[in-house]
């Protein structure tokens, strides 16, 4: 069994990047499912058929069913995860019953954290604010060791695209592309082109499957392990940044560290000049003195101390 989830901002291309990847998975074999909790019904529009809120087959193929879940009104949520969990839905009568809701939700949660079984994919556009959401979503899965196993930055102006119109468009995009590299790694990221027109239908679909995956099995885990690791101690916080190993050993030292908002603002004297990156910060860390970084062993160290801590020792 395989469990792979999309998000991103509305408007990302959440929908439709789930609906090419299902269509894949199905053409390769794989009985596949694919549930949208978009309450514009937006698969509705990806396949051009009306998705049900029971399993609905589509696609054209045996092997590729959709169902469309209302996080407000579906009151049966129950039946959604119960292929998935292997427990029978319980009755409403049961389910007031807090041990066998938290039996559901136990094997639920065993399922989510196991990083053979289930990958969270992360979906931007090249702008600021899309790729600013996704690094908190991307810092919020690792600390509820949720594996994040790829990036895809959707809607890129192709190359071939020369009017002299998009030329700003083009230029910021490639700033922000350059930012997710950084800012992402070591997390693959695939690049997706903006298509000439709307993303709907089972041929645009399969293209854009095709364009995306290539001869790659969209079920394969593309990266196991966490980017930014955060560790508490008695005295407080430490968050861990890899560094890119392409310029790893030309890192010498943190020449600049300091909160910018809710991010940490740090540059690092390199072999080239100096380099900046903008790090997003867990809550807790917030609430906490900012203390050091150092390099060590290719990684960022941060450390924070808990004065409040502190006070109460």
């Amino acid at each position: 069994m395989r469990v792979i989830f999309y998000t991103g901002k509305g408007g990302s291309g959440k929908s439709v990047i789930s609906s090419a990847t299902a269509l894949k998975l199905s053409e390769l074999g794989y009985e596949t499912l694919v549930i949208s909790s978009d309450p514009a019904h937006t698969i509705s529009d990806a396949f051009e058929t009306q998705i049900q809120y029971t399993p609905t087959k589509t696609g054209g193929s045996d092997k590729l069913w959709a169902i469309q879940v209302d996080p407000i009104k579906e009151a049966n949520i129950a039946k959604v995860v119960e292929p998935i969990v292997g427990v029978p839905t319980p009755s409403k009568e049961v389910i007031s019953e807090d041990i066998k809701l938290m039996e559901i939700l136990g094997r639920l949660k065993n399922i989510i954290v196991d990083r053979e079984v289930t990958s969270l994919r992360l979906i931007a556009n090249p702008d600021a604010f899309s790729i600013q959401n996704l690094r908190r979503t991307h810092l919020l899965a690792n600390l509820y060791d949720i594996n994040v196993d790829l990036g895809i930055m959707n809607k890129v102006i192709p190359e071939k695209v020369s009017d002299s119109y998009f030329k700003e468009w083009k230029d910021a995009q490639e700033k922000y592309l350059a930012e997710a590299e950084a800012a992402f790694y070591p997390l693959p990221l695939k690049r997706l082109r903006l298509f000439q027109s709307e993303v709907k239908g089972l041929r645009l679909l399969s293209e854009l499957g095709d364009e995306l995956f290539g001869d790659e099995d969209p079920a394969k885990v593309y990266f196991e392990g966490k980017a930014i690791k955060v560790t508490e101690s008695n005295y407080g916080l430490e968050v861990i940044v890899p560094l890119p190993l392409p310029f790893a050993s030309k890192y010498k030292e943190v020449c600049e560290v300091e909160r910018a908002g809710e991010d940490l603002s740090v540059v690092i004297s390199t072999d080239v000049g100096e380099v900046r990156n903008f790090i997003p910060l867990p809550t807790i860390a917030h609430i906490m003195k900012l203390d050091r970084a150092k390099l060590l062993n290719d990684e960022l160290h941060i450390y924070f101390i808990d004065e409040k801590g502190d006070e109460r020792g």
